[in-house]
């Protein structure tokens, strides 16, 4: 087992040795509150772009739902006429930075999540690890009333107007302690400056979400007759999600 799925482990079990880590999250939460203080005194610059931004993000490593839900977002804008475009950094791509982002769009240059919402929703999309040179090719490209950014949340150096922050309430915020004593990316106080969307079947707030389980199909039926699923045949699974547990869960409900 490596390093990096035995501290997931840990974190999911929320076990007591890893307290031994808490000097490394204290070295984390002051570089951290360092960053951000060089943005906010103005000490680093911040670069406001040109038309309203608005950021999709958790304070957690690992998926919370924030794809889905931006999919879903972005389809209801483009009902409602408003023209929305999308920027990431294409985690995963190998560029060339920045790129827009086309339907055909190859993983290993965008990135799986990009390839994903534009195959989706069509939506005019950048990414690049640099948001404003995202944004500024995007602009130059697409029209747009209102761009989302997909994560970002703790990218300082991107003004923003509207956060929306995603909690899977099914993980929760496990200790509660940093990285990586435990899986936030900020201080649990972060949720009250920005719009908290809970991810559970049983919300405690009116701003929430869930997933519905669809039904299995194949992509790539062996022969030309209808895809079809069945739960008597082997199937191998694989998962890429950053919370893969769920995955698994959904497997099982499923039989």
């Amino acid at each position: 087992m490596s390093l990096v799925q035995l501290i997931q482990n840990a974190w999911n079990k929320q076990s007591i040795w890893l307290i031994v880590l808490r000097p490394l999250s204290c070295l984390y939460r002051a570089g951290f509150l360092l960053n951000r203080n060089l943005y906010n005194s103005g000490f680093k610059q911040v670069y406001k772009a040109p038309v309203p931004v608005m950021v999709i993000g958790n304070i957690t490593v690992g998926g919370s739902g924030k794809t889905p839900l931006l999919i879903q977002l972005v389809n209801y804008l483009q009902q409602h006429n408003v023209k929305v475009g999308v920027i990431s950094r294409g985690y995963g791509g190998n560029g060339p930075f920045p790129m827009l982002v086309t339907s055909g769009a190859q993983v290993t240059q965008a990135g799986d999540e990009p390839a994903l919402i534009v195959q989706a929703t069509s939506v005019p999309m950048a990414v690049g690890p640099n948001r404003q040179a995202a944004i500024e090719l995007l602009l130059e490209s697409s029209e747009i009333d209102l761009i989302i950014s997909d994560d970002g949340l703790q990218h300082w150096a991107l003004d923003r107007q509207i956060e929306w922050i995603v909690l899977d309430q099914n993980r929760g915020l496990g200790n509660k302690k940093l990285l990586p004593e435990g899986y936030l990316r900020e201080p649990v106080e972060r949720l009250e400056t920005g719009t908290v969307i809970e991810h559970t079947h049983k919300p405690a707030t009116e701003l929430n979400m869930y997933l519905e389980t669809g039904q299995p199909y194949l992509l790539n039926p062996l022969s030309n007759s209808k895809p079809s699923f069945n739960l008597e045949n082997n199937y191998h699974a694989v998962v890429g999600i950053g919370f893969p547990q769920r995955f698994y869960q959904t497997l099982k409900d499923l039989g």
